[in-house]
């Protein structure tokens, strides 16, 4: 009976330990916070290109305004002294 019950407790333990293990690696991701600081210094470079990207999609759609007026109006001279 003593060695059974000592069986059982072993395996109770064992358990308990499985179960204890299992608990610890949540609290190693908590260390991993580190990457958090990280992603700020990349987040922090992509603003500066997106502003110069949207510069020069704004910039862009002007020159092309511009020229298609430019063609335009000498379309529309040479329409007039014909």
């Amino acid at each position: 009976m003593d060695g059974r019950m000592d069986g059982r407790t072993d395996g109770e333990v064992e358990r308990s330990r499985k179960d204890s293990r299992p608990r610890h690696p949540p609290p190693l991701p908590l260390p991993s916070p580190p990457p958090l600081p990280l992603p700020p210094l990349p987040s922090s470079p992509p603003p500066p290109s997106l502003s110069t990207s949207t510069h020069f999609q704004s910039k862009a759609p002007e020159h092309h305004r511009q020229q298609q007026q430019q063609q335009q109006r000498q379309q529309e001279q040479e329409q007039k002294t014909s």
